[in-house]
């Protein structure tokens, strides 16, 4: 998923990373770390959800590209899409979908950040 365009004050990171940002320097101080989520689209979020670990936002990450990838993408991009999360390949599917939404109707962005929460908030 390669981003055309930052949307408002966001600085989206090129959809072909997923990764899950460098959480080791938190971990090693003792604090949790959020596994958060974005997927913007020209009219706004249309997806904002975190997960203690990169494996549950991988899930629900794939939860939004399965609900969405029939109408989304094109037919044959979708049921490759959808083959790939019944094979339990969460992240090519979710790659698969970023790198191509937006050739049928509307491009979404995809962004992935680790926070770690403020003292007191977790």
């Amino acid at each position: 998923m390669k981003h055309d365009q930052s949307l408002g004050t966001v600085e989206p990171r090129p959809s072909a990373d997923h990764s899950f940002g460098d959480s080791s320097d938190a971990a090693r101080a003792g604090g949790s770390i959020l596994h958060v989520a974005a997927v913007y689209a020209a009219d706004g979020i249309r997806l904002l959800v975190a997960a203690a670990t990169p494996a549950a936002l991988t899930g629900r990450i794939a939860e939004h590209v399965a609900r969405h990838a029939s109408h989304q993408l094109r037919s044959t991009v979708a049921r490759r899409v959808r083959a790939l999360l019944a094979a339990g390949r969460l992240e090519d599917a979710i790659d698969l979908y970023f790198s191509r939404v937006g050739e049928r109707w509307d491009r979404e962005y995809l962004q992935i950040e680790c926070v770690q929460p403020l003292p007191g908030t977790a």
